[in-house]
């Protein structure tokens, strides 16, 4: 019967869904503060009518939270990333290790890479990798800060080149928005060779003010030819530095007094217990723990299994989380590359999840960008959403021209689950 109370009208839950993810999106806090209220009591009820199994079992043995051997091996990387304290860049503050952000945003400029930590911090401050010199602090709007390469349009830096105290020429690095500074105003008299190393310094002081060392001997790059045709009245130079921040890690950072640098975000492990979860796509590969926002547990927590990365949670509400795991198409995770002496920071993107005759999985990856890592070792990146450094997430392989990730993955059972600390985090 047209127009009848049984008449079917299943075009209005779509519209709904579609309302409800849009939702989430508009840029009002008050718009997306109700959208997480009413996603949590979801949640919630989820948890309610559909339980997950009890987590006594995994509290009395909570299984190994990292590898020894990893963190050994990330703490060795990381001093590297300090600036040697003889060389007198400490001045009146310290520096610490920020860990630099991915950038998914095509508007971002090359020129800038943002931290993921929003802090207080005053501009203009150093930015070393070693003695390195990357650029300077700059604040953003929301309190966050981002770091201005030396390259980016329109940076002047005083800078010297060639051996340092027999044969030096003085000149100003000017940023041009390519990948390397171009040199300008060189000294008369002075001749450059190409591989000269090119260190910054410091500008005079003002008339009265204080001497203080700020930058100067940080080391620039090396020197190279231009592009100029060949047989050119004159030659061009350009400084390449010796480091790709684009790849980077970490960085660290200068911090006036006053300004504590900033160490790693203290993340609680909780033990836990994960499950299937029936409700999802089968085709998806997601679990469940009994554990949700009541224990600290919110989206982007880490879940893992004797050191190793299971997932992260996607959804969390009172008493239920659901937990998205590295077997998921799309799965995206922040990683560091382990090859040799270095690391190298990228994005871990899941493409496939192919199946071979004995039912083993085999997760084809997006390669990183950079070159030697077959056979690399690949761990998780800190986030301050509650990801961890450190946890072991699998070795890559070459396979038929792919990036394959061999890795060993459990879905289910005793598992920790990673939460920013809070009143909850002396819990057992």
């Amino acid at each position: 019967m047209e127009g009848g109370p049984y008449e079917p009208r299943s075009q209005r839950w779509p519209a709904l869904l579609v309302l409800l993810g849009v939702s989430g999106m508009v840029p009002i806090p008050l718009v997306r503060r109700a959208h997480e209220l009413v996603e949590q009591v979801a949640w919630s009820v989820r948890g309610l009518v559909h339980p997950a199994p009890d987590r006594a079992d995994a509290q009395s043995t909570p299984p190994a939270p990292f590898a020894a051997d990893v963190v050994e091996l990330l703490a060795t990387l990381r001093r590297r990333v300090l600036p040697p304290r003889e060389r007198g860049w400490q001045r009146d503050g310290r520096f610490g290790v920020v860990a630099l952000a991915s950038r998914r945003d095509d508007r971002e400029p090359r020129a800038e890479l943002a931290t993921p930590t929003p802090g207080v911090l005053p501009p203009d401050e150093p930015v070393f990798h070693g003695e390195e010199l990357l650029g300077f602090t700059r604040p953003r709007r929301d309190g966050s800060i981002r770091i201005e390469r030396l390259t980016k349009q329109g940076t002047r830096t005083p800078a010297c080149a060639g051996e340092p105290g027999k044969r030096e020429a003085r000149f100003l690095a000017l940023g041009d928005g390519s990948a390397t500074l171009r040199v300008s105003y060189v000294d008369d008299g002075v001749e450059l060779r190409e591989g000269d190393l090119a260190w910054a310094i410091d500008p005079p002081a003002a008339p009265g003010g204080a001497i203080a060392r700020v930058v100067g001997g940080a080391t620039l790059g090396r020197l190279v030819r231009g592009d100029l045709p060949a047989g050119a009245a004159r030659d061009e130079w350009r400084v390449a530095p010796l480091s790709q921040p684009e790849l980077l890690a970490e960085a660290a950072i200068r911090f006036p007094p006053g300004f504590p640098p900033p160490t790693e975000t203290d993340l609680y492990p909780l033990a836990t217990e994960l499950s299937g979860d029936p409700i999802v796509d089968p085709r998806r590969a997601f679990a469940r723990i009994g554990d949700g926002r009541e224990a600290g547990l919110l989206p982007g927590s880490a879940l893992s299994c004797d050191g190793r990365y299971v997932g992260s949670v996607v959804r969390a509400g009172y008493g239920h989380a659901l937990v998205r795991t590295l077997s998921d198409p799309g799965m995206r995770v922040r990683a560091l590359l382990l090859r040799g002496g270095d690391s190298v920071a990228f994005d871990l993107v899941v493409v496939a999840v192919e199946r071979d005759a004995e039912e083993r999985e085999r997760l084809v990856v997006v390669a990183p960008p950079c070159p030697g890592w077959e056979g690399a070792l690949v761990v998780t990146a800190a986030q301050v959403a509650g990801t961890p450094e450190g946890l072991v997430i699998g070795a890559l392989a070459a396979d038929a021209g792919r990036c394959t990730l061999v890795a060993r993955r459990d879905a289910s059972g005793p598992a920790i689950a990673w939460r920013l600390p809070g009143a909850w985090s002396s819990e057992p």
